[in-house]
């Protein structure tokens, strides 16, 4: 089943679910900001991501976000595993909406209507 990292707050999201909804594509909701996702869920999350064409785990961030800044994510000598810890304790870094599906892959739904070929 494919699983929705999902902020009810977010209009992309939200438009994913719409999209997933009508298309009757049966999912479950990951409320990422609620239940924090563990390392391995973060891990899993970013191998799935690459299976998909993703190359630095900087791609499946959200630069804009003050935590990005303060934690020096930007700097070309901050390895995987220390950004992981920071996005651990800070999910909201994680762009969204995010599908990540049972064959190891996982897309960033930007636009959502991505989202639109899914069976």
């Amino acid at each position: 089943m494919l699983t929705l990292w999902f902020n009810p707050r977010c209009s992309k999201c939200r438009i994913a679910k719409d999209i997933l909804d009508d298309k009757g594509v049966q999912y479950k909701e990951k409320l990422y900001l609620v239940n924090a996702p563990s390392k391995d869920e973060i891990v899993k999350l970013f191998e799935d991501l690459k299976a998909n064409g993703l190359n630095d785990i900087r791609e499946m961030l959200r630069e804009k976000e003050d935590v990005y800044k303060t934690n020096d994510i930007k700097n070309p000598n901050k390895s995987d595993d220390e950004i992981i810890e920071i996005v651990i304790q800070n999910p909201i870094l994680l762009k969204r909406p995010i599908a990540q599906f049972e064959n190891n892959k996982a897309t960033i739904a930007i636009p959502p209507e991505l989202l639109e070929n899914i069976k």
